[in-house]
């Protein structure tokens, strides 16, 4: 049993009081962020180095030891938010001493009895959700995805007793408040701001066994961003990172049993080749303007084509599910038939993948996001990566193509993608958009590669 004189040590260092009174070790670049006191800090990470779990101890050693703290937890999406406000739930849940000095425990705020308050909310797109705080302390979790104007709305909420900020994720592109402090604070060495950037490697508890997994399964411009914590350019990409999260928001997937009369309902389907890649199931929501929206998803590995049949089967016979596209240019030609023997081909539809078939739907997806008539789930940031697959080049024939690698993971955007061969999207003012589309993206390409134009930071050719 520790002394008064001990115990005070102990909650001097957020470090020691995570290994003293909560039982937690820190790795050692943890212990550092803990320990860093200075007023911003910009966390850099690949997957599973601990990010989460070293705020949670941060804010929770702030509250916990100092009076009167106001720390925020802010993320795009309440779910996103509930993740760092999660872990510091269960480690008061599980901890009788420092339970006991609350007088508010709930699943999204904590106040204790030195006047002290954690909160978890969510950005919304323009911080209208988190205007009028007075924070001490701000923390930014998956700070890649909040909109910009978010940053500056909470700006006035560390004016008069703000200590820290600290913005930490995964990158999302050369474009953003989070990319352009880490790049200026790189280039520049102002000190404004403490970078850490934190590649999963670097947690002791990874091997490099499962990141060459990861490796094997990403585009290399996925895993350098998920897991190496590398910011790229999407100049090239066929589908940009700001046309992506312009699509995303905040909901949960929703798949009831029945649907409005006015909607269609869309299942697309992306059959994995066995031990490479996963099987993608996307249902959208398509309402009678056109407008879509991705209410459920599901991916499946190491699935046998007559497992693919019998989910199908089963998502038919539980959900007024009015068509389902296959592509059966590979192994989604074996679902078929084992469909067809169980007889429930009525609502269902094989769609040969050739290029030139490849080319109009995913040109038919990239037209409605632009149009704004595609809802993304922002929770799902696995399908948001996943846009990051798709390259347009410019061949010797002087068409635009569409390229992506077969050993990636792209399934759900296939699946996605699938569900615009709906026999009505392809009417000839659809198929005109796209020609234009096409043509304009190749000249841009030509353009760029003759010295005509010059690419900007964000991707955007001038």
């Amino acid at each position: 049993m520790e002394t008064q004189t001990e115990i005070a040590t102990i909650l001097k260092s957020p470090t020691l009081f995570a290994i003293k009174f909560l039982n937690i070790e820190p790795f050692e670049y943890q212990a550092e962020i803990l320990e860093d006191e200075h007023p911003r800090m910009l966390i850099v990470g690949g997957r599973q180095i601990g990010k989460s779990l070293t705020l949670a101890i941060k804010a929770l050693w702030n509250a916990f030891v100092k009076p009167n703290q106001d720390i925020l937890i802010i993320a795009p999406t309440q779910r996103q938010s509930q993740v760092i406000y999660d872990k510091i739930f269960d480690i008061i849940y599980k901890n009788d001493f420092i339970r006991s000095y609350t007088t508010k425990f709930t699943l999204s705020e904590t106040k204790f009895q030195n006047g002290s308050v954690i909160r978890c909310l969510t950005s919304g797109l323009t911080g209208e959700y988190v205007r009028g705080y007075a924070a001490t302390m701000i923390i930014y979790d998956e700070a890649a995805f909040i909109p910009d104007e978010v940053f500056i709305a909470l700006e006035p909420s560390l004016a008069v007793k703000g200590r820290q900020a600290i913005m930490s994720s995964t990158p999302y592109g050369k474009r953003g408040t989070f990319w352009n402090i880490y790049s200026h604070e790189i280039a520049n060495r102002t000190n404004l701001w403490n970078i850490y950037k934190i590649k999963s490697i670097q947690n002791p508890l990874i091997t490099k066994e499962f990141l060459e997994m990861a490796r094997n399964s990403r585009t290399p411009v996925q895993f350098a961003q998920e897991f190496e914590g590398e910011f790229i350019d999407d100049t090239g990409l066929f589908f940009p990172f700001n046309l992506v999260l312009a699509c995303a928001k905040d909901y949960n997937y929703s798949f009831p049993l029945t649907k409005s009369l006015d909607d269609r309902w869309i299942l697309g389907v992306d059959v994995a080749r066995m031990g490479m890649d996963e099987t993608a199931f996307v249902v959208v929501e398509k309402s009678q303007d056109g407008s879509r929206k991705v209410i459920w998803s599901e991916t499946r590995s190491n699935t046998k084509i007559t497992d693919v049949a019998a989910r199908i089967r089963d998502i038919l016979s539980g959900h007024d599910i009015d068509i389902v596209y296959i592509d059966k240019s590979g192994v989604g030609a074996g679902v078929l038939d084992v469909l067809e023997s169980m007889d429930i081909t009525d609502r269902i539809k094989g769609v040969e993948f050739s290029p030139t078939i490849r080319e109009e739907i995913y040109s038919a997806l990239k037209i409605s996001m632009e149009r704004g008539s595609l809802i993304l789930n922002a929770n799902d940031n696995k399908f948001l990566y996943q846009f990051n697959s798709f390259t347009a080049s410019y061949g010797k024939d002087s068409k635009l193509r569409i390229v992506k690698s077969n050993d990636i993971h792209d399934d759900l955007v296939d699946a996605l993608a699938i569900t615009f061969r709906d026999d009505d999207v392809f009417t000839v003012s659809v198929f005109n958009e796209i020609n234009e589309l096409l043509d304009k993206q190749g000249r841009e390409i030509q353009n760029v590669r003759d010295g005509n134009w010059s690419v900007i930071g964000n991707g955007d050719i001038i």
